[in-house]
């Protein structure tokens, strides 16, 4: 049982506002350098388009096509240029601005042979037994990718424009995760620095804290063909990288900090510093992000977005240790959030009169790893993590208490035995309680010490060919020693074309707690008729990937066909309309099937167009009859253009997101919800230092039009889950304005 404690913001969001205002107006060295250059390939012609940014600043430029570039604005102080372009090596180059406010330097690229190849392969945050460029199909964000496409600096937007990524939030919980392949988020499995610390409900209330400026890249795998993407990745495997300090920092302290804010009243602090942490720097981040009114814009008594406030707080350290390099990361994470009828007050919590979701979180988690120093053998490291997320909440009239504990610890070998082959060997051990309040047909408690070992060995026979095998031994109480085989294979017979044919299983137990469905649906009027048994699968998919680059423009397509098989898929029914309740049970038999396609075509100077269509069926069997699960679209698709002027710091973008029809359970008014277009917009100006950024979310104003609040003849009003479709609050302004201080160099 855990106590809510609503917080007074209001006299809190004047002191952070104050707060941020003062950080953005601190004195700073003359920002009044500048750097003039060219850029050459190794034969001395020049190269247009080139990347050419200032190391730790949100300032840079990109090449004419006479491999001139100009970056002004500039403090007056050491500086790092970082010049880069597909198919050439990446330049840094140091340049002292205190002795010549206006330097002019000559840039050589050298030839990178490889680097297209590298682009098509996986591209890893970590060296790796496996190298880099393995055989899965992997989609890399980098820190700068992350940033750009964040609207208000949270993970989950930034990943909204992704091809055959769902993200789309439930309108009347909130709760958002990471869904791929035509399955809920709940059959992604999501590491942290490759540990799994978020799972379940841990993920759908657990992601919203996390800032991009945390993380240094996203890995994202579709599939569950990833040997050490865990058991449950059944639909994919996410990797976030946190972002770590970097032991060459010269000037401490340094960091950035940004603020937005919203005209609902919405608004967001978040900033990050580098301290001196006795002899290795240390990096501290925070975010503070609210809602705080309960917006009601198209009158039907309902809140048209959760109404909420959370604290995030982190640190991160990266420090040499006897020989080796030693990391560790901490995390905490608060939220309180409500969604239900605007008069509802903290007096009727619990109450079968006025409809609410009052949902606290609590959130603790921490990791380190320590890489042994090389040996002959190969290379040694060892990882650890420990997680507890606590929910207080009620969904109408059911109390929902529940706490979660996850620890893990794993120790890997890895070694290159040639050029063609390495190895991967890892034992691991991983511990999760969980525990609730709910008195079901079905109990939902449960422990599970899941010891287990996973080998994995690639071979690569020719520059052309990878292939890489692996094999997860896992323990469970149930089952027993369940044995997880993936594969994949990987052509490429030239630089632009790449083939990938990959296959795997998947195990994972079932609890409410690990149910995306159930965020959804809320745990009111709950039916479980039996024991929930272990989900497992059989997959595969097959991908062609297309790229072409030259010095003006790229371009690339990849096209994906999947296809999945379940036995014992949880399914969520909904029963009639008037008892308003949700039923989970295991169907006989299910799958999952379908297709991707993205596309991104860039030119100079600084245009970008992006375009992604994902078509799912999920379809389970139920009394002899095939049907198709509710709540899941049919079709997604989504277009993006982007425009960059990189002289004058402007960059603006413009995103249309279609959403396809979903089934809805027998006894609604209809029988699939309507297809529906979402826009977001936005424009961004660079000032040196500062950025300040235009966001308009939902621009068309689109609004379900399909009521959530229904009248029962029982219980008179309740909220119908299944009918929780699209977007509820319509258009929508924020501005962001961001800083960095100190410098990174």
């Amino acid at each position: 049982m855990f106590r809510n404690r609503r917080l007074s913001i209001r006299a809190g969001n004047l002191l952070l506002i104050m707060s941020a205002v003062a950080i953005l107006l601190l004195p700073e060295k003359s920002i009044s350098a500048t750097v003039k250059g060219v850029v050459l390939d190794e034969d001395g012609y020049s190269l247009g388009g080139v990347n050419i940014v200032v190391v730790g600043m949100k300032r840079g430029a990109s090449s004419d096509m006479d491999g001139n570039f100009v970056i002004s604005d500039l403090p007056e102080k050491q500086v790092v240029l970082r010049a880069s372009m597909l198919g050439f090596k990446t330049i840094e180059t140091n340049l002292d601005l205190s002795q010549s406010p206006e330097a002019t330097v000559q840039i050589v690229l050298p030839f990178d042979a490889i680097a297209l190849q590298e682009l098509t392969f996986e591209i890893e945050s970590e060296k790796s037994s496996v190298g880099n460029d393995g055989a899965e199909r992997m989609e890399v964000l980098t820190s700068t990718d992350l940033e750009t496409r964040s609207s208000d600096g949270g993970l989950l937007s930034a990943l909204a424009s992704g091809s055959g990524l769902d993200t789309k939030p439930c309108a009347l919980c909130g709760a958002a995760g990471i869904g791929m392949q035509g399955l809920d988020p709940s059959y992604t499995e999501i590491t942290v620095d490759g540990l799994p610390v978020l799972s379940g409900l841990g993920a759908m209330y657990g992601l919203d804290g996390i800032s991009v400026s945390d993380l240094s890249q996203v890995e994202i795998s579709k599939g569950g063909s990833r040997g050490d993407g865990g058991s449950a990745a059944m639909g994919g495997a996410v990797n976030l990288v946190t972002t770590t300090t970097n032991s060459d920092l010269k000037i401490l302290p340094n960091g950035s900090v940004s603020l937005m804010a919203g005209e609902t009243g919405r608004h967001r602090l978040s900033g990050e510093i580098n301290v001196d942490g006795g002899g290795s720097p240390l990096r501290l981040s925070g975010s503070y992000a609210s809602e705080p009114d309960k917006l009601d814009r198209n009158h039907d008594g309902l809140t048209d977005t959760p109404s909420y406030q959370r604290f995030n707080l982190s640190a991160t350290q990266t420090r040499p240790f006897s020989g080796g390099m030693l990391s560790g990361r901490v995390r905490a994470y608060t939220e309180n959030r409500f969604a239900g009828e605007t008069h509802w007050t903290e007096d009727d919590r619990g109450s079968a009169l006025v409809y609410g979701r009052d949902i606290n979180t609590k959130r603790f988690d921490a990791g380190g790893r320590y890489v042994f120093p090389e040996t002959r053998l190969g290379r040694f490291s060892t990882d650890a993590a420990y997680a507890v997320h606590e929910q207080d909440s009620y969904y109408g009239s059911t109390e929902y208490d529940a706490k979660q504990l996850i620890g893990i610890a794993r120790f890997s070998f890895e070694r290159d035995w040639s050029g063609e082959h390495s190895s991967l060997i890892r034992g691991q051990y991983r511990y999760e309680d969980y525990q609730d309040n709910l008195s079901l047909g079905s109990p939902t408690d449960r422990v599970d010490q899941i010891p287990g070992l996973l080998v994995q060995q690639e071979w690569k026979p020719s520059v052309f060919v990878n292939m890489r095998a692996s094999l997860l031994n896992e323990y469970y109480e149930e089952d027993g020693y369940v044995l997880i085989p993936r594969a994949s294979l990987l052509y490429s017979p030239t630089d632009r074309w790449t083939f990938i044919a990959s296959s795997g299983t998947g195990y994972r137990t079932v609890t409410l707690f690990s149910l995306d469905k159930a965020a959804h649906a809320g745990f009111d009027n709950v039916i479980i008729p039996g024991q929930l048994k272990a989900e497992k699968s059989l997959g595969g998919s097959f991908t062609t990937q297309y790229q072409a680059a030259n010095l003006e423009r790229a371009f690339s397509f990849d096209i994906t066909g999947f296809y999945t098989r379940f036995e014992n898929k949880v399914i969520l029914g909904f029963a009639d309309s008037h008892s308003g309740a949700v039923y989970y049970k295991n169907a006989t038999d299910a799958f999952t099937r379908g297709g991707e396609f993205q596309a991104s075509y860039a030119f100079n100077p600084g245009w970008n167009f992006r375009t992604n269509v994902a078509f799912t069926d999920v379809q389970y069997e139920e009394s002899s009859e095939w049907r198709r699960e509710e709540l899941r679209s049919l079709y997604t698709a989504g277009f993006q253009v982007q425009r960059e002027w990189q002289l004058s710091g402007w960059r603006s973008d413009v995103q249309f997101n279609l959403f396809g029809p979903q089934e809805l359970p027998e006894d609604r008014d209809r029988d699939q919800s309507p297809t529906f277009v979402t826009v977001d917009a936005g424009v961004a100006k660079s000032l040196g230092r500062y950025t300040v950024r235009l966001q308009l979310e939902n621009l068309t104003d689109y609004v379900q039009p399909d009521p959530v609040l229904v009248a029962d003849e029982v219980s008179g009003k309740r909220v119908d889950a299944a009918m929780i479709y699209g977007p509820q609050l319509g258009r929508t302004v924020l501005v962001t304005i961001s800083a960095d201080f100190g410098s990174n160099n």
